[in-house]
């Protein structure tokens, strides 16, 4: 059976920061699963601007590392702009970097590791990983 295939989202990276215990964090457990792991481009833009200090700074770029970056391209964009009018249309809006990570997944055919389950479960054909 090939590997799961899963695009990780800025809020389980985030959370590695915050715990103290790293082993009890998703992050930590998703290491442990046989699958492939990615990042958006647009988790990048979003890791990068929090990182304030150069340690963090360093820090972010270490684990940026342990990942494959996916690109955000025309067809990314192409499918953003349909889930932002279908969340429109539902009075359902979230902010544009979820839309644009959620696309990347769906572009590519991934399935999304989050600690937003709120925000990732309204998009239609995107699979939450469970961990």
């Amino acid at each position: 059976m090939a590997a799961r295939r899963i695009l990780v989202d800025s809020s389980l990276i985030i959370d590695y920061y915050r715990k103290a215990k790293k082993e009890s964090c998703q992050l930590y457990k998703l290491f442990q699963v046989d699958a492939s792991l990615y990042i958006s481009a647009i988790t990048v833009y979003e890791l990068l601007c929090g990182a304030k200090s150069p340690q963090l700074q360093q820090d972010t770029e270490d684990i940026i590392s342990l990942f494959d970056i996916l690109e955000f391209g025309q067809n990314e964009a192409k499918i953003a702009s349909s889930l932002y009018k279908q969340l429109k249309q539902k009075n359902q809006l979230i902010e544009t970097v979820d839309i644009l990570i959620a696309a990347t997944a769906l572009g590519f055919s991934l399935e999304i590791a989050t600690l937003n389950i709120g925000h990732f479960s309204r998009f239609d054909g995107l699979k939450i990983a469970k961990i």
